[in-house]
Parts: C-alpha cells; structure tokens; sequence
C-alpha cells in the first residue's frame, strides 16, 4: 500500500467536505488529517487513478495528489509520521 498527500485550495471546498469525498472514494482505504487543507491517503492505486476519483465527487476545485516517498521531510504528529511509516516499512 502506498501513501499519498492530498492537500487542496479554497476552491475545493471545506475539510468537512474534503473528508466526505474521501469517504466515499474506493481507491482510498484510509486517511489522517492533521492539517487544516491536508489528509494523508493510503491506497494501492496510483496518484492518477486517486485524483480522477476524487474529481468525479468533486467537479470544481484545486488540488492535488503525491506519493509520499523515503525522500520526505517535516514536523508533523508523531501519530502521522506512524500512519505514514508503517506502510513503508510493510514493503
């Protein structure tokens, strides 16, 4: 399973509405949020196949998807630096 960023613009819409469409995308298996425009995605598709579902729940709005790779940095929670390094380390 790979992990993804997903992070949108005013545009698209409210966290609230964000988590909605998350929800009701198959090719995500699960999220975490710990910042306000940000969700973390696991999903064993592609970033392509994630932000065409995505836009078929959400015809307007900027955003975008990024695998989450070994060359990643940053101050996050310690619970989402978990969320994203175990599926790492499950490879």
């Amino acid at each position: 399973m790979k992990v993804y960023l997903f992070t949108f613009g005013l545009s698209f819409g409210s966290r609230e509405e964000a988590k909605a469409i998350l929800n009701k995308c198959s090719s995500v298996k699960g999220w975490r949020t710990d910042m306000m425009r940000s969700f973390y995605l696991k999903s064993e598709e592609s970033a392509d196949t994630i932000a065409k579902e995505i836009r078929e729940h959400k015809k307007t709005g900027r955003f975008i998807v990024v695998e989450i790779t070994d060359n990643s940095q940053g101050w996050i929670q310690k619970d989402s630096w978990k969320f994203i390094n175990d599926e790492k380390n499950k490879k």
